[in-house]
């Protein structure tokens, strides 16, 4: 990932899942990249209460950023291999329409999906070129919120007929009567 003046923070959880051959890997990972300069500084949880205090901290990540100013929220997804170039090729897109925008970005790396928080004036650019950035590097525009009236013009980028009629029998499925959000995303009742 593109190291900014802010750096980065990274919490990694679920290493006790894989066992001690994986928590070991963990730690070698780790200390190598402590070694090699890429990490500064690391914590690791030695309890439950200091793993749910290290949470804590990532969930705060989300109101620390709204009390900054006016953001334009990205919950966006892309294949985890691209994410170091996307964030690389979105601060340039996001510095050339507004040089003053500060980008927060947060997520859950292994699964691709990112929180990119953009504070600026410029939201309706910013956010048309960060959803073509997301798209053009095959990812999606909605990631754990769902799409919704504001991304509806997009699905048909990240979705193919098929699934986007699957998407509409579901819904006619859920709701006979189209009374829940009618004609807000998929056009139909």
């Amino acid at each position: 990932m593109p190291v900014g003046a802010g750096g980065i923070s990274l919490l990694v959880g679920q290493v006790r899942y894989g066992g001690a051959a994986t928590q070991d890997r963990f730690a070698a990972t780790l200390m190598a990249a402590i070694e090699d300069g890429i990490v500064a500084d690391a914590v690791i949880a030695g309890s439950g209460r200091e793993a749910t205090a290290l949470w804590q901290l990532r969930k705060a990540c989300t109101e620390w950023c709204f009390a900054q100013g006016r953001l334009v929220p990205h919950d966006i997804s892309l294949p985890p291999m691209h994410l170091p170039a996307f964030c690389a090729r979105a601060a340039g897109i996001v510095a050339a329409i507004d040089p003053g925008a500060r980008s927060h970005i947060y997520g859950h790396l292994g699964d691709g999906n990112l929180h990119n928080l953009v504070q600026t004036a410029e939201g309706a650019a910013v956010s048309e070129a960060v959803n073509a950035l997301v798209v053009e590097m095959g990812g999606s525009v909605t990631a754990e919120p769902g799409m919704g009236r504001g991304k509806a013009r997009w699905l048909p980028l990240v979705a193919d007929a098929p699934g986007i009629a699957a998407m509409a029998r579901l819904k006619a499925a859920f709701d006979p009567r189209g009374i829940l959000n009618p004609r807000r995303v998929l056009g139909a009742g």
